[in-house]
């Protein structure tokens, strides 16, 4: 096979991104509910707000079936999608079943854990048990990866700030304070992800001079020892990184914003499918703002934030009436759905595992 005889695979002693944490830790009824506890919470304190009499009985006058069902595929083209660029960016070394099974417990644990841990290590732990892929290997696939997510941020977030001279993203409702710290936010998000993918890709040294500078700091000195060790690393990885050929960039990029773009589309139909709002442009939009702020949540797959950032977004835009309504229906189909998934993909792995040791034995 082609793939096989290129210099990108990743070697196998390349340094893993999957920690002692990460491979401690345990799917239990505590990790499951402490996501869901924030989101229903959230959920209920939005459905206060915003409860006007008479809106989930008028929902069945406006319900579009075939829009919810079009939500549905998109989330399912969207996991789709994911598995093809995970196949693509291992250079086929993980095949397409595998593939999607990885991007379904990514998803999972990125539901499940903090967004600033994220699903990526233990996406590479996945692939280790799996596919018996080294975690060299399975990290350097995921860095790339997510690599490719930083690019499409900063991609996104200028695409926005050209299509706000003409489309209203940022709410008038949060006034200028709110406005500008929002668009201060973005800008913050852009230039880190520019500057980590150029020092990935042509600069490394600009990394090691920002940690250099960022640990020197008294407060944070203690860890230096620990950023040097990680930056180690990620140099280990971004060298492998830098020897793909243009082309492989390109089509990466290409797939990654497929991704998102179905990401954006969820909203949209979810929106347009039981509300008698009609303004696609301008709710993709909001989609993008309300996705990014997601980078920065603290909570378990940003659990209490995102349904808050929805909050502030939406309800200028919906209305009321329907905040509470679109809110959950998008929040099932592309937050509770896939913790649902992930136990069942998360039991089976343990059983194989079991399996493999009893046969070993």
């Amino acid at each position: 096979m082609n793939s096989l005889k290129t210099p990108e695979i990743i070697p196998a002693e390349v340094p893993s991104i999957v920690s002692e944490e990460v491979r401690a830790y345990k799917v239990n009824a505590r990790n499951l509910l402490i996501p869901l506890l924030f989101s229903a919470v959230a959920f209920g304190i939005v459905t206060w707000l915003t409860y006007v009499p008479g809106m989930w009985a008028n929902l069945a006058k406006v319900f579009k079936p075939g829009l919810l069902v079009a939500a549905i595929l998109t989330v399912s083209l969207r996991v789709v999608i994911g598995a093809f660029r995970i196949k693509f960016v291992s250079h086929g070394r993980i095949p397409f079943v595998p593939a999607l099974r990885t991007q379904l417990v990514w998803d999972f644990y990125a539901n499940i854990t903090p967004s600033v841990i994220g699903g990526t290590p233990f996406a590479a732990l996945y692939m280790n048990k799996d596919q018996r892929i080294p975690l060299g290997e399975a990290s350097g696939i995921m860095m790339f990866l997510m690599l490719l997510d930083q690019i499409w941020f900063a991609v996104s977030i200028l695409i926005m700030l050209g299509a706000s001279m003409f489309v209203e993203i940022i709410p008038a409702s949060v006034g200028i304070i709110g406005e500008g710290a929002i668009s201060l936010y973005f800008l913050a998000i852009m230039s880190w992800a520019a500057i980590f993918a150029y020092a990935t890709l042509v600069r490394p040294q600009i990394l090691e001079w920002l940690v250099l500078k960022l640990f020197s700091l008294r407060f944070l000195s203690r860890f230096k020892a620990r950023a040097d060790r990680e930056m180690e690393a990620l140099q280990a990885r971004a060298a492998i990184i830098r020897k793909e050929k243009p082309m492989f960039f390109v089509k990466g990029v290409l797939m990654t914003a497929s991704l998102w773009v179905c990401r954006y589309f969820l909203l949209l139909f979810v929106v347009m499918s039981i509300t008698e709002v009609y303004n696609p442009v301008q709710i993709i939009f909001r989609a993008m703002a309300i996705l990014l702020s997601y980078i920065i949540m603290p909570t378990p797959g940003g659990a209490g934030g995102i349904e808050a950032a929805y909050t502030v977004f939406m309800t200028p835009l919906l209305g009321a009436a329907y905040v509470a309504p679109t809110l959950f229906a998008w929040r099932f189909i592309g937050f509770y759905m896939f913790i649902i998934i992930g136990v069942f993909l998360t039991a089976k792995t343990m059983r194989d595992q079991s399996v493999r040791k009893q046969m070993g034995g």
